[in-house]
């Protein structure tokens, strides 16, 4: 707080003024409001593995932005200024639809992390986030976004009508072999890829010709 004015002294709390006989003053007290920053970070998984190697660059790059207490959007890694001391609330304006969020933490927290280990974790795992702005400080966090993923499992079945049959084969998934020489009833397993769309396959296992046999696909969702 600041006094203003001829004569005025003292401070807010217990001002003092000056008068000689006729005086008519005026004292002014100004009181500035106190003021911080926020800044927000992104880190993304893009890829469903639980490793989240891009920041705010690729995260401006697939649309995602942040508001502070519902005001209008802002990119990652941007800081908004003079925000009033307390408590705020950060959120997400915009997201990609084939992402969720996993988390947010204090960004210079040692413990703080987009996913819960035996050390670290996230602040909070919902949003909007709660965060408390200090006087003449930034309040950095960073919140954590993941690609959403599924599985595919590729299994083979080889109909034979006089002996068991020796053919193998590799499977392929997104023509990557996930299992290689497999007879009949052998499997992939689940196979964690990102949502969208996919290709599935088989090539010649060990000994083994494509020529030999008749191939259909068929899939199902469980």
């Amino acid at each position: 707080s600041v006094i203003n004015g001829t004569g005025c002294g003292g401070t807010a709390t217990s001002g003092t003024i000056t008068l000689a006989a006729g005086d008519a003053k005026t004292c002014t007290i100004t009181n500035t409001r106190n003021t911080g920053s926020v800044l927000v970070n992104k880190l993304v998984d893009t890829n469903g593995d639980g490793t989240y190697e891009d920041g705010n660059a690729e995260a401006n790059n697939l649309g995602f932005t942040w508001s502070l207490d519902d005001s209008a959007p802002n990119a990652m890694g941007d800081t908004v200024s003079g925000v009033n001391t307390g408590t705020h609330q950060v959120t997400e304006n915009s997201a990609p639809d084939d992402y969720h969020f996993v988390g947010w933490y204090y960004t210079n927290d040692k413990f703080g992390s987009c996913e819960e280990t035996d050390e670290s974790g996230p602040q909070g795992t919902e949003l909007p986030a709660d965060v408390t702005v200090e006087n003449n400080l930034t309040t950095e966090i960073t919140l954590c976004n993941q690609r959403d993923t599924g599985t595919i499992t590729v299994n083979t079945v080889i109909i034979n009508n006089f002996e068991q049959d020796p053919g193998l084969f590799d499977l392929q998934v997104n023509g990557n072999t996930e299992a290689s020489d497999q007879g009949d009833g052998g499997t992939t397993g689940p196979v964690t890829v990102i949502t969208g769309t996919h290709s599935v396959g088989e090539v010649a296992g060990t000994s083994t010709s494509l020529d030999d046999y008749i191939s259909e696909i068929s899939c199902d969702d469980e």
